[in-house]
């Protein structure tokens, strides 16, 4: 009996059960037209999926005060360029929607002095010497 209301299983499959499972289950000609199990053999579980999860964790070093400034540095530097992009951006905006200079000057005032204060806020991993970084990943795919 073909009953396919259960819920899919999900389980870490070998080579062999794998490609045996594609060999079944996408073969024509072990199907009816109207999707019985026609093949030889018991039915195989065709909504297996396979979970596979991956962990993988790197430490970064900090021995000096100029390794320390250095990953601080490349920080602040991504956060102060996208904030000139998105004033930038802005301002550009204002001037082609208003059409008026004026009113792009006193927009662009505005929108840096926000950007400073919102940037200001932005937390980031700052460091010191002699302490330690770690970076793990984590993936599961199923």
């Amino acid at each position: 009996m073909n009953d396919l209301s259960e819920a899919p299983v999900v389980a870490r499959l070998s080579a062999e059960q794998r490609s045996e499972l594609l060999r079944k289950c996408h073969n024509r000609l072990n199907w009816s037209d109207s999707g019985n199990w026609i093949g030889s053999g018991p039915i195989p579980n065709c909504f297996q999926k396979e979970r596979i999860s991956n962990h993988l964790t790197h430490t970064l070093h900090f021995p000096t005060d100029d390794s320390a400034m250095k990953w601080n540095a490349e920080y602040e530097k991504a956060i102060r360029y996208t904030g000139h992009l998105a004033t930038a951006g802005l301002t550009v905006a204002v001037t082609l929607a208003t059409g008026g200079v004026l009113t792009s000057i006193v927009v662009g005032i505005a929108a840096a002095v926000l950007k400073d204060e919102m940037q200001a806020s932005v937390s980031y991993p700052r460091v010191a010497r002699g302490w330690h970084y770690e970076l793990t990943y984590q993936n599961e795919f199923l």
